[in-house]
């Protein structure tokens, strides 16, 4: 039908020829269905195993990459923002929700102290 020789009988179907010369009865041709089957059903459970391990890898490599863009990211961060000192002018930008449509975007302030990374600022 549409182009398709019709199949029939085990001659057209997928079994191996070899296998098809020595079937005999029911019984045989049961047996060697079953052994495919569970050949196929042995390969499908490789199958799942390997996609499981190069899943596993994929993971740890996307992992590793992050972590290298994330050094990369933190190194050029250090080089263009230094830590600043007591007496360094610095400005801060004023968020959206605390200003009005007049107000400035930034402000400056002087750091005035230094304590374990966080900043005591003064402004006017």
């Amino acid at each position: 039908m549409f182009g398709n020789v019709a199949k029939r009988g085990l001659a057209t179907s997928s079994l191996p020829r070899e296998q098809i010369k020595d079937i005999e009865t029911e019984e045989q041709l049961e047996q060697i269905i079953q052994s495919i089957g569970e050949y196929l059903q042995e390969s499908e459970v490789d199958h799942k195993l390997k996609k499981k391990k190069n899943m596993i890898q994929n993971r740890a490599a996307a992992r590793m990459g992050l972590e290298i863009q994330a050094e990369r990211m933190l190194r050029s961060s250090r080089q263009k923002f230094t830590p600043a000192k007591p007496g360094d002018t610095v400005r801060i930008r004023v968020p959206d929700v605390d200003r009005l449509l007049m107000d400035p975007q930034n402000i400056l302030a002087v750091v005035v102290a230094v304590d374990n990374e966080f900043y005591t600022l003064g402004t006017k």
